[in-house]
Formats: structure tokens, sequence, C-alpha cells
């Protein structure tokens, strides 16, 4: 009673008791042999995340051979006849969803790559309070970052219009934006590629595959260093 369930099956495969334990950890993919379906396996970890800043939940039972079926449980609207007094109540409250603080970080990410933006955005949905913004080359980067400057941005190195190096250098030497830490991103790991960055004022130089932990502990770092 009260409720809304909105069931999900499917014919597949199948999981057991052991993968059903780690469904919902993030970049956790069960691949079958021969399988070419690509993924990041952060889908699910978000799902239950919004469903949860909705109020509800989101459950799965399955079983080797006979599918899946997931179910998400929300709390069931007011009739339209009650509509009204709720708004009265809520009149002149915080309308932020549970969880997200406000005047919190706000990062600025730069990358061209979609599956990359999503990878990434998709990650810090996983982190309370963060604001992302995205900008999809060089040149768009430079430009958000002086019109609204972030706490924080995250680079890639490898950008269209200007590189992020130049972009770097930019941020740097603009006294609106010189500030603002900056973390670069980049495939390229050899020795010559971090000094580089380093000097052109990057503060932080992660390489791909991106490690979220590690990203989550230098973000931390350097928003709490501006404090």
């Amino acid at each position: 009673a009260g409720q809304v369930v909105l069931g999900v099956s499917d014919t597949g495969r199948g999981l057991t008791s052991q993968q059903l334990e780690h469904l919902f950890q993030p970049f956790t993919r069960f691949e079958a042999e021969g399988e070419v379906i690509q993924g990041t396996g952060i889908g699910l970890v978000i799902t239950r995340r919004l469903v949860e800043l909705m109020g509800g939940t989101l459950s799965v039972e399955s079983a080797p051979g006979q599918g899946s079926v997931f179910r998400v449980h929300l709390k069931a609207a007011l009739p339209p006849a009650g509509v009204a007094e709720q708004l009265a109540q809520v009149q002149g409250q915080s309308l932020l969803l549970p969880g997200v603080v406000a005047d919190s970080g706000r990062l600025l990410y730069v990358e061209d790559n979609p599956s990359n933006v999503e990878l990434f955005t998709g990650v810090m949905a996983l982190r309370e309070g963060y604001l992302v913004e995205v900008a999809i080359d060089g040149l768009q980067g430079l430009a958000m970052a002086k019109a609204n400057p972030p706490d924080l941005a995250v680079i890639d190195i490898n950008l269209p219009g200007i590189d992020g190096i130049e972009l770097c250098r930019r941020l740097k030497n603009d006294t609106v934006t010189q500030h603002i830490p900056l973390i670069a991103l980049s495939a390229n790991a050899m020795p010559s590629d971090v000094a580089r960055a380093q000097r052109a004022g990057f503060d932080v130089y992660l390489t791909k595959p991106l490690n979220v932990v590690q990203l989550f502990a230098e973000i931390d770092r350097l928003l709490n260093l501006r404090e």
C-alpha cells in the first residue's frame, strides 16, 4: 500500500548468489566467454543511487539459467487534491536532494570523448556534494573557467583546439583562474609526460585507466588544501 513497483525482467543467463553479492559494486562486470558487449560496470550503481535519492529502493532476484528481475520500489505520489497542500508545506524550505550539500565542490571536467565523460560523471555521481560541469574542448574549458571559476578542474591532455598542457598554461597565467587546482588525466605514463604537465602547472597527474580511489583521494586533498 502506498507504493509503486516497477519491474524489469530478462531471459538471460542469470546470476549466481556470489555474483549478486557484488552486483552493485562499481566497475563490476560479469562477462560471458566470447562476449563483445562493452560497458563500464557502473550503470546499476548509478541507478540505485538515483532511486535512493528519490526515496526508493532497487532490488534484484536472479538464478542461473532463469534470468533476472529488477524492481524499483517508490512511494506513491499524493493524489491531485493534495498537491497544493504539499507545496504549501515546503514553501521556503530547501529543496536539495538528500545528501547533497549546499555550496559544495564544483568541478570542471574538460574531455572530448563521450565515453570518458559518461564514465567520469557516473563515478562522481557516487560521491555526495559534487557538481560536475563538462567542457568538450580546451577553448570551451578556458571560457567556462574564466566566466565562473570552479573549485577544481580535471583536464584531459589530448584535447581538440588547444591541448590540456596549453589550457593549463593559460589558466595559470590568468589572475582570474590561476588559483584553481588542476588535475591532468592522460593515457601517457612516461616520466617525460608527467614532467611536462608539472612544468605547465598541473597539481596532479593521473593516468588512464582511471583509478577511482586515487581520483577521489586527490580531489579531496586539493579541495581541503583550498580551505
